[in-house]
């Protein structure tokens, strides 16, 4: 499968030939692509607590285990979130879907997602909400 901004350039340069203007059908796409990602990260209940977990840390900086931060955002979540079969109940769990949204994550909301740090002696979770806009 081509990454979609591969796929964006293919439909860009294909769209003169149908009478297309190419940055136009390229705009089109990106804009398609951001509301599909809004979308998506709305509609997460993971990716929902966890951008009111990070809004509400002054430094917006989180770093710890899988096993710590699924206990935060949890307590960050609300009912519904909670009682979701979208909820992670393990650890492991939480980590395979911030590797899933973190892409998502990055085009919306702009933090840095690492979801495998190894500081030596162990694994750790880190999200830093980043100041300057990603392109």
């Amino acid at each position: 499968m081509q990454p979609s901004f591969v796929i964006g350039e293919d439909v860009g340069r294909a769209g003169p030939d149908f009478g297309w203007d190419e940055m136009a059908i390229l705009d089109a796409f990106n804009a398609k692509q951001q509301r599909v990602a809004a979308e998506v990260l709305e509609d997460d209940p993971v990716a929902q607590a966890l951008k009111r977990l990070i809004d509400e840390i002054p430094s917006r900086r989180w770093k710890g285990t899988a096993t710590d931060l699924l206990a935060t955002v949890s307590r960050k979540a609300t009912q519904d979130e909670l009682s979701s079969k979208a909820w992670p109940q393990r650890a492991n769990w939480l980590t395979n879907r911030l590797r899933r949204l973190a892409p998502l994550m990055r085009r919306e909301w702009r933090p840095e997602v690492d979801p495998d740090r190894w500081d030596g002696r162990s694994r750790s979770v880190v999200i830093e909400m980043l100041d300057e806009p990603l392109q």
